[in-house]
């Protein structure tokens, strides 16, 4: 039998992950709206602009370009969250609860290490654009630094994201539970 402040430990451990897990993502995921929003009202004045006044802005292709970087990454972790990521579950489905906790802290590792080879890639990037004062190959020339942090911004808190799955399957795993813990995003 397992001391019951390990059980707190643990459960405490679990409610911070999930709480900053919860207010990263969403904290992502607001200015994703906002650009969404005014993506649509651009594009539209754009189209509108050209078609009546045949007038073309070179800035709209480019900063929604930009802004397409942003809403791809920053998004990345509250889709796990919710579970919106495409999940194919036809032959898991058939394994034993076991075997599905073993294989879903086996995945989890491997996403991990992944997003994390993704995310020093990224800052390296970004590093690259700051220090060698990388600007864009537009008219504008805005320097890019800004828009290639997006990438490791939105790959670190999708790490967190996953680190917080892992986590709750090796809870799973240990404990040999049948169900899920329950976090804030269900």
């Amino acid at each position: 039998m397992k001391p019951e402040g390990h059980e707190d430990a643990i459960h405490k451990v679990e409610r911070i992950l999930d709480k900053v897990t919860d207010i990263a993502s969403k904290a992502l995921l607001a200015p994703c709206v906002v650009l969404l929003v005014a993506w649509v009202f651009l594009i539209g004045a754009y189209v509108f602009g050209r078609a009546i006044f045949n007038m073309k802005w070179l800035f709209v292709e480019e900063f929604t370009e930009y802004w397409l970087v942003m809403v791809a990454f920053f998004a990345l972790a509250y889709t796990l969250r919710t579970g919106g990521h495409i999940t194919i579950d036809i032959v898991t489905r058939f394994l034993s609860k076991r075997v599905r906790s073993i294989l879903a802290v086996i995945t989890g590792l491997l996403a991990l290490g992944f997003t994390g080879y993704l995310l020093q890639a990224g800052v390296d990037w970004f590093w690259t654009a700051w220090v060698g004062g990388k600007l864009s190959w537009y008219p504008s020339s805005v320097p890019l630094w800004p828009y290639y942090l997006f990438v490791p911004v939105g790959l670190a808190v999708l790490c967190l994201a996953l680190l917080h799955e892992l986590y709750r399957s090796a809870i799973r795993l240990v404990r040999g539970e049948k169900t899920e813990l329950k976090s804030n995003a269900e």
